[in-house]
């Protein structure tokens, strides 16, 4: 019963319940009655947060099954909007948010739609102040810096670091 109430509030009925009734005699009889209630649609998403991070970037971490879900017009589900808030925090930490923290999202419920509210609190955003490669040789680390691209004094950037180290390691076709 679980499994499919949960299915159903997957679909966007969020109101839906099942409700099983066991009729003892010779055999047992069972009375299934679903109730699914409106299909509610999501009509705002609006992240309560005052800093930079582009909102189109936020609205695309979160949006699942090609637009159909977690999206403006689409149907709410909340474990899947739990998973893709992990990977939004994490999208913040790359960006230089390193102590970012995203609250569980708030639904209000209207008659057939929804308005989202995710509270997100940044924390101050990171700057690097310093490029540095340790071990291997002098060739290796100047490579290295190379491909990382990131000058002191910009914001720190986790995903450009990750991608320069990665193409570091296929230039010099080794690990770095």
């Amino acid at each position: 019963v679980a499994v499919a109430t949960e299915r159903l509030r997957a679909l966007g009925y969020a109101r839906a319940a099942i409700a099983v009734t066991r009729t003892p005699g010779c055999f047992t009889d069972l009375a299934v009655a679903v109730a699914l209630g409106p299909k509610f649609k999501i009509a705002t998403i609006d992240f309560a947060t005052a800093d930079q991070f582009p909102t189109r970037d936020r609205l695309a971490v979160i949006e699942d099954a090609l637009g159909t879900v977690n999206t403006v017009g689409g149907i709410y589900v909340e474990y899947r909007l739990a998973r893709a808030l992990t990977r939004l925090q994490e999208r913040y930490r790359d960006a230089g948010w390193l102590d970012a923290k995203i609250a569980p999202p708030i639904a209000r419920y209207g008659d057939a739609s929804i308005a989202i509210t995710i509270p997100i609190t940044p924390g101050p955003r990171f700057k690097i102040s310093a490029v540095r490669a340790r071990g291997a040789g002098a060739k290796v680390r100047a490579a290295v810096l190379d491909e990382i691209r990131i000058e002191p004094g910009s914001w720190y950037d986790g995903l450009a670091i990750r991608n320069g180290i990665e193409r570091a390691r296929r230039k010099l076709d080794r690990r770095v």
